[in-house]
């Protein structure tokens, strides 16, 4: 039977060794394209008639264009390379993805992250402490708002919004807390320090609450850290996902505002003290 690839390459035969893969991504790179010359500096190749054979194959797929004395890249080819780069990043972190989910299940109508966005992102194994500094370095270098979903109360995360509002206080924060989350009594010491009701009064700092979060975040403008939930829908809080790509942060931001909209109004009631 005839198929669509009897006399077309097949994509993936085609990108099943490493050189072509870079030849791709060596042209990406270099929008205006590349020579012979060029290619043996980038790849290491000695040989034009090597480069040529797998240049060749790409021009074939539809995938490169000579253009004057140079070899460029086509709209296809940069489709392909995408989602070469994302099946790469999926495959390195199998593990990963093998054990979380990408959206969230008490929200099955709102859209998962997808594969090709995720993969813009830094996996991090994360302790407290790393968690903390990553969420703390975003609150930092916020210019125009800080926005959090928190399955535990961090002090040093409060002292440092705090701190920036009584310097910076043109930033917005809102926040989302789980319900029944628990902290200690110093958590109403830092608050009065840092005169936190002021500026929720002021509504500089808003704040919900809700049943289950099972995603964790915290974004500003330009960054976002994101923990994904588990098989058994918790939050996974040993991994962070950490990006500054456009892509990924605008998703962080519209799921964050689809929570906001179905979260409850905050009850001071609803949070437990602990004292040890």
């Amino acid at each position: 039977m005839d198929t669509l690839y009897d006399d077309e390459p097949n994509v993936l035969s085609l990108m099943g060794g490493k050189i072509k893969f870079t030849i791709l991504k060596k042209l990406e790179e270099n929008p205006k394209g590349l020579c012979l010359k060029d290619f043996r500096e980038e790849l290491g190749i000695n040989t034009d008639a090597k480069i040529r054979y797998h240049v060749k194959k790409l021009m074939n797929a539809l995938m490169v264009k000579h253009n004057e004395d140079n070899y460029v890249i086509t709209n296809y080819g940069k489709m392909i390379l995408k989602e070469i780069a994302t099946i790469e990043f999926l495959e390195a972190h199998k593990t990963f993805f093998k054990n979380h989910m990408l959206n969230d299940p008490m929200m099955p109508k709102f859209r998962p992250i997808e594969n090709n966005v995720i993969s813009k992102s830094k996996i991090i194994t994360a302790d407290t402490l790393v968690s903390e500094h990553i969420w703390s370095k975003i609150i930092r270098d916020a210019k125009e708002h800080v926005y959090s979903i928190k399955l535990a109360i961090s002090l040093p995360n409060i002292r440092e919004i705090g701190e920036r509002f009584m310097l910076h206080d043109d930033i917005e924060h809102r926040y989302i807390l789980q319900e029944n989350i628990t902290t200690t009594s110093e958590r109403e010491t830092i608050l009065k320090s840092v005169r936190w009701e002021k500026y929720v009064q002021e509504r500089k700092i808003q704040r919900k609450m809700c049943t289950c979060t099972p995603i964790t975040m915290v974004i500003n403008e330009k960054t976002a850290a994101l923990s994904l939930p588990n098989l058994n829908y918790s939050a996974d809080l040993e991994t962070v996902l950490l990006s500054e790509d456009e892509e990924f942060v605008r998703w962080c931001h519209n799921y964050f505002f689809t929570k906001w909209k179905v979260s409850k109004g905050f009850d001071e009631k609803l949070i437990q003290v602990l004292d040890y």
